[in-house]
């Protein structure tokens, strides 16, 4: 028998939150929905089907009454399109697909920073599914 390697999950944060998805340097932006994020990526629902390896940022407003202190500033975060698949959701007729992403690394740490804030930000708020 041939025995597989598998990589452990990492824990993941499930949240709704809505989000901006910006394209060919920002030109493009559309709503779409965060659907959950671990260290290594997020995955978002979005009535666009976004091709594999397309790299977009991805603009996290903070909703007004759940700012941490004094920061009330989106948090942004670039991201590397990994799978994409059919999705639909009853609650939300418009989102047609999932996608799944991984973080683009950077050298500053200014994306770690907004993941941890994020992952802050999941937790505060109990995971429970925000409206647009």
């Amino acid at each position: 028998m041939t025995e597989k390697n598998y990589k452990p999950r990492k824990e993941r944060k499930s949240f709704g939150l809505p989000i901006i998805i910006s394209i060919s340097d920002e030109q493009i932006k559309l709503p779409a929905r965060l659907n959950n994020l671990s260290e290594g990526g997020v995955s978002f629902k979005s009535n666009v089907l976004f091709p594999d390896d397309e790299v977009v940022k991805i603009n996290i407003p903070y909703p007004d009454n759940l700012a941490l202190g004094d920061h009330a500033e989106p948090i942004v975060i670039m991201v590397k399109i990994v799978w994409s698949k059919d999705f639909r959701d009853e609650k939300d007729p418009l989102i047609r697909y999932i996608h799944g992403c991984k973080f683009i690394s950077d050298e500053s740490n200014k994306y770690s920073q907004g993941i941890n804030e994020l992952i802050k930000l999941s937790e505060k708020i109990g995971q429970r599914p925000m409206g647009f």
